[in-house]
């Protein structure tokens, strides 16, 4: 079942992606799927953290977690203080997408030392 989630997982987000960028070069809006993908990668977080136990303790998802974390109180303190609120969105205009790069690498990682650590079983 962790594997079959982590398959789902790592599609909707290469999906999200790809219509992301088709929609950019056609010139459509591609905010919404931006906000879309990083709803599914916050929404993937917290099932891996409650549901899929086994990966919460991930030195990678661990740091993506705390950047994620920054980035959102990042956010609020710009919503806060309209002085920086422009350079503070400009900052995660950047930022995220590198996030969800780097939250997709950890995905698949996480899949293919699932799949090595089957195929190292299937020997025995």
């Amino acid at each position: 079942m962790t594997l079959l989630f982590k398959k789902f997982d790592l599609a909707v987000q290469v999906a999200l992606i790809l219509i992301a960028i088709i929609f950019k070069l056609s010139g459509l809006e591609w905010y919404y799927i931006y906000f879309t993908l990083g709803g599914w990668q916050i929404f993937s977080l917290l099932t891996h953290h409650v549901v899929l136990a086994d990966f919460r303790s991930s030195s990678r998802r661990k740091a993506y977690a705390w950047s994620a974390l920054t980035a959102l109180l990042l956010t609020l303190i710009g919503a806060a203080a309209s002085s920086i609120f422009v350079t503070i969105l400009l900052l995660l205009v950047v930022f995220t997408p590198v996030l969800a790069l780097w939250y997709l690498s950890i995905c698949y990682l996480e899949i293919r030392a699932l799949n090595l650590k089957n195929i190292v079983h299937m020997k025995r």
